[in-house]
This record gives C-alpha cells, structure tokens and sequence, in this order.
C-alpha cells in the first residue's frame, strides 16, 4: 500500500519528468526525444507502459518495491488520464 504523501510525490515526479510528453497520433504513443514513454490501444482502451522508460525510473528514485507496483500502476494510470486524457487500463 502506497500511503499519501508518497502518492503526492510520486505525482509530482510524473509531472516534472513526463508531463512534457509528446503524442505521437501516428504510432499511437507518447515520446520524448526519441524514447517511447507508453503506447496506448484507443480500440481496446489499453495502455502500454515501456518499463524501462517510464516504470523503472519512478521505482528506482522513490524506492518502489515490487509489491507496491500494483498501486503505483493505478496512480500513473490516473496521472494519464487527467494529464492525457487517455482512459484505458494498464498492461
């Protein structure tokens, strides 16, 4: 369980590191120079998180244990949809 004040970091660390994201309509994903940060199905309404990209470092600079990481995918998938407004689930 992620207790609030590391939710509110965590949101903070999307902000500064992946709220200047850019939309890719083309190849259905959000990139930035040149790294894909995730990609997402608008059929199918899913999302693609690149771990390497976009998981990992969020882990590793806010020590996320791999027993949160349910609870960190449900905080950046609401992160997405208020900053991109892209509703789906996370894969």
């Amino acid at each position: 369980m992620i207790g609030k004040n590391k939710i509110l970091v965590i949101l903070n660390f999307l902000d500064t590191h992946y709220g200047d994201l850019v939309c890719s309509p083309k190849n259905l994903c959000y990139h930035k120079e040149g790294e894909i940060y995730f990609r997402f199905n608008l059929k199918d309404k899913t999302i693609f998180l690149e771990y390497k990209n976009f998981v990992q470092p969020i882990s590793k600079a806010l020590n996320i244990k791999e027993d949160m990481l349910n609870d960190l995918y449900e905080v950046i998938k609401e992160w997405i949809e208020y900053v991109f407004k892209i509703e789906g689930k996370i894969i």
